[in-house]
């Protein structure tokens, strides 16, 4: 039985653990790990990669060495092909989730067109965590706290309308709310379709990468620049969102 506790910091990170690890017998000698890291062919390669990461943590909470060596490490997925949302789509979504969207669905795409949240991310939003002006996100990737100022613009469409969500379910609103406004679907388009969008964007506005890089709440390090940078969290904010692509879409 897998203690969840010892698995992430967050909820959302030990349910993705468990999930990861669904299919794992419990034998934890060389074989169980090969027959684990086989057994995953069918999955996508970052799905296969997560899996063998989540395995290694656990054989490390349980004090057992790591059997396999780097040549096992799955191989990751080709991610330069993967589809962002165009602005007109965007605009699209919005102004339809404006007009006709339920309140999940305004929130999610408020959210997610805004800040560029992951998935999970939006599922961890309580409405304790809207605040005072402000939004805390606890970043999937690394179980940190992130703090944004809502601009007035979005703050309207914030209502939660759930007190439990799963990503899973985060898709299907996305995915209802494309057929919806009248998106066409292509392999591979999700919500983090747009995150990949609000990126794209804001290098071609020249925005710092490191400035990028604290908004999005990515893991690794930019440069030695980034971690010399004491700009606040507001401060981010406020470059961002003098050139954020998305935001004025949103104003009545």
């Amino acid at each position: 039985m897998i203690d969840l506790k010892f698995l992430g910091r967050s909820q959302a990170t030990q349910r993705t653990y468990k999930s990861l690890l669904r299919t794992f017998n419990g034998d934890f000698s060389f074989k169980g790990a090969v027959k684990f890291i086989t057994g995953l062919e069918k999955y996508p390669g970052n799905y296969r990669r997560q899996a063998y990461s989540a395995l290694q943590r656990l054989f490390k909470i349980n004090n057992i060495p790591w059997p396999l060596d780097p040549s096992y490490v799955p191989y990751p997925d080709e991610n330069y092909n993967r589809p962002v949302l165009p602005f007109e789509s965007i605009n699209q979504l919005i102004q339809f989730a404006k007009m006709q969207g339920t309140v999940g669905e305004r929130f999610i795409l408020a959210v997610s067109t805004t800040y560029g949240v992951r998935r999970s991310e939006i599922a961890e939003i309580k409405p304790e965590h809207i605040k005072s002006g402000i939004l805390s996100v606890q970043t999937a990737k690394r179980g940190m706290i992130r703090e944004h100022t809502i601009p007035l613009v979005i703050a309207p469409y914030l209502e939660i309308p759930w007190r439990n969500i799963s990503p899973g379910v985060i898709n299907f609103l996305f995915d209802r709310l494309c057929l919806k406004a009248g998106i066409t679907k292509v392999n591979g388009l999700g919500i983090h379709a747009i995150r990949r969008s609000l990126v794209t964007s804001l290098l071609d506005k020249g925005i710092d990468r490191a400035i990028i890089h604290k908004f999005m709440g990515w893991r690794r390090k930019v440069d030695i620049i980034e971690i010399y940078d004491r700009r606040s969290p507001r401060e981010v904010d406020e470059q961002v969102f003098a050139v954020h692509p998305f935001l004025t879409l949103w104003e009545v």
